[in-house]
This record gives C-alpha cells, sequence and structure tokens, in this order.
C-alpha cells in the first residue's frame, strides 16, 4: 500500500495531553495509529525531517500501531507536531510529545514482548533499529546484528545527493574482504512521496556471503553522513520496486481511449 502525507489541517499542540504544551527538552515524540504494516523509514517520510530513531513499539510480539520518534534537537520534536491530525496512508496520526523516561520505557516493552529487537524494521520485527541503545544514544557499544544474511542490504542515513555509482564505489572500500560486485541495477534508492530521496537504500548482492562480506561498512562515513546497513528481506526490496513503479504511474499520461469502431461500408 503506498502511503502518503494526507491534507487534514494541523490540529496544534493543545492535544498533545494534559499540562503537554509542546515537545519535551530530550527532543522525542510519540505517533499513535500508526499502520500495522508501516515500517521504521514510512515514519521517517511521514514526518519529512531528520530522525535519530524510530521504535516501532510493540505488544505481545506485535505492532501496537504506536511509535516513539527521538530527534536531534527538542526544536525538531516541535516542529514534528505539525504533521499531528494528518494520515500516513488511510490512517489518521496523531503525535504527542514524549520523554526520555516514555522511550526507555517502550524499548524495554519490545524486548520482554519478543520484538526481536528494539525498533524493528516493520511488521516482521527483526533486526532494524537495534542500534538505538547503543548506537544513535550513546549508552554503549552498539548490539550485535547476529542475523541471517540474504543477499540484500538496507542502508540507513545516505546523503540525499547520493547515486547509484557512489553506493558501488562506497561498497568498494578495502574494508570490504573479500571485494563485492555490485551493479546499478542492483541498487535502489528509496524516496519518499515527494519524489525526494529519503536517506534509504537498498543493495542486493550476488550471494548472502557478499551480503555479510559487504556488512563490514555498517556504521562507516559516508561523506559526511554515518550510514547504518541492515540485512533486509526480499519482499522487502519488492514492496520498494511497488511504491517506486506505484508513484511512477501515478504522473503517468492516461492511455489513449480506442477508436470506435468503422462503420460498416454500404453497398447500396
Amino acid at each position: 500500500m503506498a502511503m502518503g502525507y494526507g491534507g487534514n489541517p494541523m490540529m496544534g499542540y493543545g492535544s498533545a495531553g494534559p499540562g503537554m504544551g509542546g515537545a519535551s527538552d530530550f527532543g522525542c515524540v510519540r505517533l499513535r495509529g500508526v499502520p500495522f504494516d508501516a515500517y521504521d523509514h514510512d515514519v521517517r517520510m511521514f514526518l519529512g525531517c531528520e530522525v535519530v530513531d524510530v521504535l516501532m513499539c510493540r505488544k505481545n510480539g506485535r505492532m501496537s500501531g504506536e511509535a516513539i520518534v527521538v530527534f536531534p534537537s527538542a526544536f525538531n520534536a516541535q516542529m514534528s507536531l505539525q504533521k499531528n491530525g494528518q494520515n500516513m496512508g488511510r490512517r489518521y496520526i496523531e503525535i504527542f510529545p514524549a520523554t526520555k523516561q516514555e522511550y526507555y520505557k517502550a524499548i524495554a516493552q519490545t524486548l520482554e514482548g519478543g520484538g526481536g529487537g528494539i525498533g524493528g524494521k516493520g511488521p516482521e520485527g527483526g533486526f532494524d533499529g537495534a542500534e538505538a541503545t547503543g548506537g544513535a544514544m550513546g549508552s554503549g557499544a552498539p548490539p550485535p546484528r547476529d542475523v541471517e544474511h540474504t543477499g540484500i542490504l538496507k542502508m540507513r542515513g545516505l546523503p540525499f545527493e547520493a547515486t547509484k555509482e557512489n553506493i558501488i564505489e562506497w561498497f568498494g572500500d578495502a574494508a570490504v574482504q573479500p571485494p563485492v560486485t555490485l551493479e546499478a541495477e542492483s541498487v535502489l534508492i528509496c524516496q519518499n512521496f515527494s519524489g525526494r530521496p529519503s536517506g534509504v537504500a537498498f543493495a542486493r548482492f550476488a550471494s548472502a556471503e557478499e551480503a555479510q562480506a559487504a556488512a563490514a561498512m555498517d556504521r562507516k562515513m559516508f561523506g559526511r553522513r554515518y550510514v547504518e546497513l541492515f540485512p533486509a528481506q526480499p519482499e522487502d526490496w519488492e514492496r520498494e520496486v511497488s511504491k517506486e513503479q506505484g508513484n511512477s504511474g501515478a504522473g503517468a499520461p492516461a492511455a489513449a481511449a480506442p477508436a470506435p469502431p468503422a462503420a460498416p461500408d454500404s453497398d447500396e
């Protein structure tokens, strides 16, 4: 399902709850009403601003329809409240300021509920977002990502101007041993719904072994940006291809109507 921004008017900050007129100093908000099939980068594209971490909340191992988003500053969090009352796909999204305590509590609940890691790559759970407590939040070394490689890596944190050629060159770093081969058609740069790069991309390698070797570039710099790598599933790749085709098809001209059949010749 393609997921867009919607056009509902801004609801204002007063709906954030009693005594909460704006985002907390920690720079964190809670989203309610998130589609159950949404992924972390869908939330990022919906908000349309720089994000440090997206925690897709789970209850009893299943998506709860809530997400907690951490921003680089309280100002960014405050600006995100302008999305309150807008739609993500067909779902109406409410946004409330949140605290650091709520964020860490949600992390603990997600882990206890069998979410398969902090955050989660989306409906299936798994690995995505597992860097939150160690990498983004700086409370220690990032936890290991001991997950099965399928030959596809998801990249997050790319510079918006990055090209397929830049990505191929980046994976050619000497840290990748043995060296891997990556073709332009095996790189998918994801776009948001305004047609701009989202900072997310997928790279499809010839084998799971090559993807595992390429994962040595996890958390290395791409220009001035810190890029994270996560093993992805073939359905993640297909899902993004479908989105891209759907977005390009939306602007395609309508096919010409068939010409009416010619009138039969008269012998009279």
